[in-house]
């Protein structure tokens, strides 16, 4: 309540600043995040109860509205993104401080330098491209230089550029060689980012974060250059990524998804070497490499994450048992089973502490199991990972091995340090199988088990006997009417989400679903699954957790009233 009430105290601020229609606009949003909503109320109550003004304490706090503005920004998810930023802009209009914070988040992240060129008065090429007015006054660059210096994070893409004629980056480039100096993230596509006037860009001293976009083919000289250019003129460059936009767009029905160019006919191994003691983090999740790129990027001695995509080739010889990698200890890769034990002997032992894999083979269960057996069993006896996520989604499990899929998974029970574990497929799942990892794992916080095979409800109790710290399951739970939900323990887990995938079927019915949840997880906030765990997360909501409450301030009021 104190929170509502000192955003009310800056409407009303507001009002008397600007006038009503201004204050109007700025209103708590039902939807805004719990931590939000705990941050301000925390920073308020510690300076309300030193004898500050609620008004004061927030609006004097820069810290704090920042929050409040990133908050506003993110509300994308129930409003449109240019309301949200008419939300901003109304805020911008109550104090100073309020409004130098407030144009820092409308100004941190740009698509496009179409706002900040707006600065200037308009001037047109007889082709209809923008440049420049010929005469620029010293109020206007100052304006300029005010706006470009609030910029955090830009995206250059094709579209952009076209409506500017290159002579604008000349005339820009006359003010300052360095355009944006706080620009900390740059998203640019392969042919702006071989043109000189890229330069203007990589100048900024605090440029750490570079994505290049590629076509599904793109001209290998124009990307070399491109990647060249990096590793000698962005002196702080800590994080590349390569992707390909077109190819992770939606695509319809009646169309089919390009094929990339494999890594190797554009950018040649060698290409990484000049990175070797820049980069910490390499994402090329698009275009698939082959094992000799791997083996170049190993050399990169600072490196801790890594994600690429693997052709489907498995190199002829050995190799040397250990390459590099000697920082690596976060590993995202998409490829072959059977590629999985040779990759992973490029790193030495006990060094990766997260593992994300998908499976790209295609091929059956039966063809892939051996290899899928090997390469658990050696993540579990060289790594003591706490993050694992493993996708075989299109292994289907023929009936009578449903006991050899439960024998390629167990060595993954043996992972005693995971505090996040997911499995996608590939697992006919069974309660004494799932008892023998929640044993195995005390330190589980996130436990994501995708499969087509149920479980029954009766495993809930030890799930919440076993994992504390459980805060999200993701489960195919089977609900069978037994006596079970009548009788099932009271606890007090701390889970915060369940994601099932079966659905609630008569005859049990949601009322005993959620009171049976409600006995062993009274902090469940958000049940994902199909419609019919809609009518199960309303009971938890509006009548379970209501009456637990109103149960414990009846018992509060009546040990006041016995003492």
């Amino acid at each position: 309540m104190k929170f509502i009430k000192i955003f009310w105290l800056i409407r009303m601020n507001a009002r008397k600043t600007m006038g009503g229609d201004v204050a109007t606009s700025l209103k708590f949003h039902p939807n805004t995040r719990p931590m939000f909503v705990f941050l301000v109320f925390l920073c308020a109550m510690k300076d309300t109860d030193a004898g500050l003004n609620p008004v004061e304490s927030v609006l004097n706090n820069a810290d704090l509205l920042s929050v409040i503005c990133c908050e506003i920004l993110e509300g994308s998810a129930w409003d449109s993104k240019q309301k949200c930023s008419q939300y901003l802009l109304s805020l911008a209009l109550t104090t100073k401080l309020v409004s130098s914070v407030t144009l820092d988040a409308l100004w941190r992240k740009m698509e496009g330098l179409t706002p900040l060129l707006n600065i200037f008065p308009e001037s047109l090429t007889s082709d209809g491209l923008r440049v420049l007015p010929d005469f620029v006054t010293e109020e206007t660059w100052l304006r300029f230089d005010g706006y470009a210096g609030r910029i955090r994070a830009l995206s250059l893409d094709k579209g952009s550029r076209k409506k500017y004629s290159p002579t604008i980056y000349l005339r820009l480039a006359q003010r300052n060689n360095i355009l944006l100096p706080n620009l900390v993230s740059l998203e640019v596509d392969a042919s702006f980012a071989s043109n000189h006037s890229i330069m203007l860009f990589h100048g900024s001293p605090r440029l750490s974060s570079i994505t290049i976009t590629m076509d599904p083919a793109p001209e290998p000289a124009v990307v070399s250059t491109a990647i060249s250019t990096l590793s000698w003129n962005v002196v702080a460059l800590d994080t590349l990524s390569i992707v390909c936009p077109s190819y992770r767009a939606p695509i319809k029905s009646n169309q089919t998804r390009p094929v990339l160019t494999p890594l190797r006919r554009i950018l040649p191994p060698s290409s990484f070497t000049p990175f070797r003691s820049k980069l910490s983090k390499l994402s090329i999740e698009d275009y698939p490499m082959d094992y000799d790129h791997l083996i170049a990027l190993s050399s990169l001695a600072n490196l801790w994450h890594l994600s690429v995509v693997m052709q489907e080739t498995v190199p002829d010889t050995a190799g040397p048992k250990v390459i590099g990698f000697l920082s690596l200890t976060s590993l995202n890769v998409r490829a072959s089973v059977i590629m999985m034990p040779r990759i992973l002997r490029l790193l030495p032992r006990d060094i990766l502490r997260k593992l994300s894999f998908e499976d790209s083979s295609g091929k059956s269960y039966q063809d892939r199991c051996e290899a899928m057996q090997e390469f658990h069993l050696q993540i579990a006896s060289h790594y003591s990972l706490n993050h694992l996520e493993l996708s075989y989604k299109d292994a289907q499990i023929p009936d009578n091995l449903h006991a050899s899929s439960r024998t390629v998974f167990q060595p993954l029970v043996f992972l005693r340090q995971v505090r996040v574990f997911t499995y996608d497929g590939a697992l006919a799942l069974d309660k004494t199988t799932l008892k023998g990892c929640l044993s195995s794992w005390p330190l589980l916080k996130e436990l994501r088990l995708f499969t087509k095979h149920s479980v029954s409800s009766t495993v809930l109790p030890h799930i919440a006997a076993s994992c504390s710290d459980l805060v999200i399951l993701a489960l195919p739970i089977k609900f069978i009417p037994s006596e079970h939900t009548k009788n099932s323990p009271v606890m007090s887990h701390g889970l915060r989400r369940l994601v099932v995938s079966t659905s609630v079927k008569s005859p049990v019915t949601p009322t005993t679903v959620a009171r049976y949840l409600d006995r062993l997880f009274p902090y469940l906030s958000v049940i994902q699954g199909d419609p019919s765990w809609i009518e199960v997360q309303s009971i938890l909501h509006e009548v379970c957790q209501p009456v637990r409450c109103d149960q414990r301030q009846r018992d509060k009021d009546g040990s006041r009233s016995g003492s």
